[in-house]
């Protein structure tokens, strides 16, 4: 009978996880959709610096400091899309599943072992594909990171 009170203690921490990391991951969409925000702020400003300068090759400068700016704003709208679609909602359905696995145990006086080992499975998943979306992730930044100080 202890193996079963451990497998639901491990899921209570598994979901205990799960919330911290989802609640991260949504403060990680919003620094990044406000991050997105601000660069939007900025290379507008810009704009408007280079349109009022007289000196026409200062302006063009700025003009393309603008342009490099609007499109970093673009890649941080398109990085917080991503974090979102990609990990916090898988982050969620998984949530939704260990809760749903500690339902079930909940219900009935005895933790089937089968219970126990699909959530077991569960778990492996998604963090396998939680791998698999940090390393997407982190190759998109790569490529933008390449895009912008490519000559």
């Amino acid at each position: 009978m202890s193996f079963f009170y451990q497998k639901a203690d491990e899921l209570d921490t598994w979901e205990k996880q799960l919330k911290r990391l989802y609640s991260s991951l949504l403060a990680l969409v919003s620094g990044d959709n406000d991050l997105a925000n601000a660069k939007v702020g900025l290379s507008r400003s810009i704009l408007l610096l280079a349109n009022v300068d007289e000196n026409t090759g200062l302006a063009q400068a700025l003009h393309q400091l603008a342009d490099t700016e609007g499109h970093v704003a673009e890649l941080h709208a398109l990085q917080a899309e991503a974090h979102t679609c990609h990990l916090a909602e898988y982050t969620k359905e998984v949530l939704g599943m260990v809760q749903a696995c500690k339902k079930s145990e909940c219900r009935s006086p005895v933790v089937p072992i089968h219970t126990s080992k699909r959530c077991v499975r569960i778990f492996r998943q998604f963090v396998h594909k939680l791998q698999w979306c940090l390393s997407l992730v982190s190759s998109r930044k790569n490529m933008q990171l390449a895009y912008f100080y490519s000559p």
